[in-house]
């Protein structure tokens, strides 16, 4: 049999490395195996003193060895049987690779990879990355687009809580709920696990992440842009994959614990392992975190469980289950004087207070069809009550469910490594909302509305690559999606709806110049359309809104200098949006925050993304990312003040962001990192000229991060926001500044036992 992950040259990570070593196993005798390697890094430069241990199915250790000056291992008179290997070295992330020692003659050679803080398989051209969805592993490097990857180990080594802890350092993370644009109430960011849609296409947010349990996580996948036709056409800001893990073989049960300032204190227990050819996966935890500022609350509790059923060789099933209660209060903004004043204060602004419970389902099949092909098909339904007092809606009721389906075929067509993909995908969504008003006392009176939102979604999209020579690649695409929109009106009884649809294509191709250098780049197009509160049940609701058409080019370079093995990746963006939507936000005299949409004309958003690692030695690595960008209104006349915006810049755009990181590692199983993030300053409102404070600039954040790892026993101690920085950002209603804001300082500990 025959296992691989191949890393392409050239690739772009943000880690401090990639050890890669291949491993060639063969039969000696009745039932008796060598196993022997070498381990070297993607400059294929040999690596000595690499830890190898080797256990069998039981979990017992067989023998442990030590790469030797030509980074060779060899390991003799091994029974049949299935095997883990674990390769480790100071500097360098562990990574363990399952090897199957069979009968008497086979001979199997299995490339393995051992990667930092990312991985270089990416699934945005419908190939899955371990190998057994839609025909094997898939290059980031084949896909003309700005991606980057976040994995397990980087996951467990940042604990996150908010998804912007790990965003901080992904160049193109915005300062409001998308990547590249900072708008807060439209989705220009598809959140997906696996592949599909973690809520409906048209409400999703980068920190919608945080709904899945960190234990199930095998690394996420950020592809900047509409890039690729496999995934929703309003993803103009770009798509997260989360991609759940493969089962492991040896069996293994984990309990932590942590805790630390503002009462914080979360914990759980997972287990996971593989009996037969059925691989399972069960987790539950809790979290309790109350804030800085009066009120506040964030507590959940989550339990998951995941199923993976090796029918056939040819043949697999998973299933997937997940609740999640929340219990959260978020004061809402301070105004200028209110935080002058003191910052923990609750404010006059109605923030939110809500008990929300939801359960995700998801069944998957993965069929291979003939030697070439591959079938997909799918099945997610999700469920969400909310109770209690939204940041827009106000005080409501609201039950959500929505289901999607997605068949999808890949195949092999044997030419110039070409591969066809296409399918279909149907989402269906309801949205059951009931509004209240409130007296004095902030206690619900009577209703205010009361409307069920229906949207459904079909899409047909298919995208063909190939490699017309051994340096070129080229991927072309097309995704047709058909929206229709329909809502009752209880209060006022009638129904509306609408419809919209439009064809989006995408094409680009990547150069490989030489070994350690690639140029790319990509055209693609995408669309959104206005949702139905926003067209007729919204208070300042517009019925003759149109859908925003995006169009992206995207240029880039990446590559690695082998002598110092560092690596870099620069790429440039510049998306154009039509009918752009504007949501003005105002206060009302209630407190309560509303917002105002209307078609606005163009916007430009355009930048300079860079990333830079550079691994200097075992013992240090540094990484530094970047982003330059430039957003402004082409055109935008606002009619409700009467003013012409043309030429301004969106708000909550700064044209720089950066980060610094510096990991050290002092010793084996010891990691500190020092991490630096800062903005340059910008405006608070689209109307440049309206805070005559002129631009805001937020601190600069300092955090340190230390863990260490005894093998059953993990540690770890994280101090964060040492700047004290409490302003998350800032905007500008009613003649002055508001607040968003974050706990500041935090300091932690953690403590995790393996059984």
């Amino acid at each position: 049999m025959f296992h691989s992950v191949i890393f392409e040259r050239g690739s772009a990570v943000v880690v401090p490395a990639l050890l890669i070593f291949t491993c060639s196993v063969a039969a000696q005798g009745q039932k008796k195996s060598a196993l022997t390697g070498t381990v070297a890094d993607p400059q294929a430069l040999s690596l000595p003193g690499v830890t190898l241990v080797l256990r069998d199915s039981s979990g017992t250790v067989v023998t442990t060895t030590v790469s030797d000056s030509a980074g060779a291992f060899t390991v003799t008179d091994l029974p049949a049987d299935t095997y883990r290997i674990t390769a480790s070295l100071s500097g360098f992330t562990t990574y363990e690779q399952a090897l199957d020692l069979g009968s008497d003659g086979v001979t199997a050679t299995i490339t393995l990879a051992i990667a930092g803080f990312t991985s270089d398989t990416i699934t945005v051209l419908g190939r899955g990355a371990d190998g057994g969805t839609l025909g094997g592993a898939d290059l980031r490097t084949e896909l003309p687009a700005a991606t980057m990857v976040v994995n397990r180990q980087e996951i467990d080594r940042i604990k996150f809580v908010d998804p912007d802890e790990f965003l901080d350092r992904i160049p193109g993370e915005s300062q409001v709920r998308n990547l590249r644009i900072p708008v807060g109430n439209k989705s220009y960011t598809v959140p997906l696990i696996d592949g599909l849609p973690l809520a409906s296409p048209y409400s999703g947010a980068t920190q919608d992440i945080t709904d899945v349990n960190s234990f199930d996580i095998e690394r996420i996948e950020i592809v900047k842009g509409p890039a690729s036709a496999l995934y929703p056409s309003n993803a103009l800001g770009g798509t997260i994959n989360v991609v759940t893990r493969v089962p492991p073989t040896v069996p293994e049960f984990r309990l932590w614990s942590e805790g630390g300032q503002f009462s914080r204190l979360r914990g759980g227990a997972h287990a996971a392992g593989t009996i037969g050819r059925l691989g399972y996966f069960l987790d539950g935890n809790t979290q309790r975190l109350d804030g800085r500022r009066q009120t506040y609350r964030n507590s959940r509790n989550q339990f998951s469980a995941k199923g993976i059923f090796t029918a056939t060789p040819r043949t697999k099933v998973t299933f997937r289950g997940e609740s999640l209660s929340r219990d959260e209060v978020f004061p809402g903004d301070l105004r200028q004087q209110e935080f002058d004043a003191d910052s923990t204060q609750i404010g006059r602004t109605l923030g939110s207070d809500e008990i929300v419970n939801s359960l995700q389902l998801m069944t998957k099949l993965d069929q291979q069809v003939g030697t070439t092909g591959t079938l997909e098909m799918s099945f997610v339904r999700r469920g969400e009550d909310s109770d209690g007092v939204a940041r827009f809606a106000g005080p409501n009721t609201t039950v959500l469910s929505d289901q999607t389906m997605k068949v999808m075929y890949g195949h092999d067509l044997g030419v110039t490594g070409s591969r066809l993909v296409f399918g279909i995908e149907r989402f269906d969504g309801d949205t059951d909302f009931t509004g209240f008003d409130l007296d004095a006392s902030r206690q619900r009176t009577g209703i205010t509305s009361s409307s069920l939102g229906t949207v459904s979604i079909t899409s047909l999209f298919g995208q063909y690559a190939m490699s017309p020579t051994d340096n070129l690649s080229v991927t072309v695409g097309m995704r047709a999606e058909y929206v229709n929109l329909a809502a009752v009106n209880r209060l006022d009884p009638g129904n509306v709806g609408t419809s919209f649809n439009q064809a989006n294509p995408k094409a680009g191709l990547t150069y490989q110049l030489t070994e350690n250098f690639q140029i790319w780049g990509g055209y693609s197009e995408g669309f959104l359309t206005p949702d139905i509160g926003d067209l007729y049940l919204d208070r300042f609701a517009n019925p003759n809104l149109k859908p925003e058409e995006g169009r992206s080019l995207d240029l880039g370079i990446r590559g690695s200098v082998a002598e110092t093995r560092a690596r870099y990746d620069v790429s440039f963006y510049d998306t154009n949006i039509d009918n752009y939507l504007v949501a003005e936000e105002l206060i009302t005299a209630s407190g309560r925050e509303t917002l105002f949409l209307t078609n606005a004309g163009e916007v430009q958003v355009r930048g300079l993304e860079s990333v830079l690692e550079v691994p200097v030695n075992q013992h240090l690595s540094l990484g530094f990312t970047h982003t330059y960008a430039h957003n402004v209104f082409n055109t935008f006349f606002n009619t409700r003040t009467g003013r012409d915006l043309s030429g301004n810049q969106l708000s909550r755009s700064p044209n720089h962001h950066y980060n610094m990181r510096a990991a050290i590692f002092p010793i084996d199983r010891t990691s500190l990192e020092f991490e630096l993030d800062g903005y340059s300053g910008y405006y608070t409102n689209d109307d440049n000229t309206a805070d005559r404070l002129g631009k805001f600039r937020r601190g600069e954040r300092f955090n340190i991060r230390l863990t260490h790892d005894f093998g059953a026993v993990d540690l770890w101690f994280h101090a964060l926001n040492l700047t004290d920085t409490l302003e998350d950002r800032v905007g500008y209603s009613r003649g002055q500044r508001t607040f968003r804001l974050i706990d500041g300082r935090t300091l932690y500990m953690g403590l995790g036992y393996l059984f």
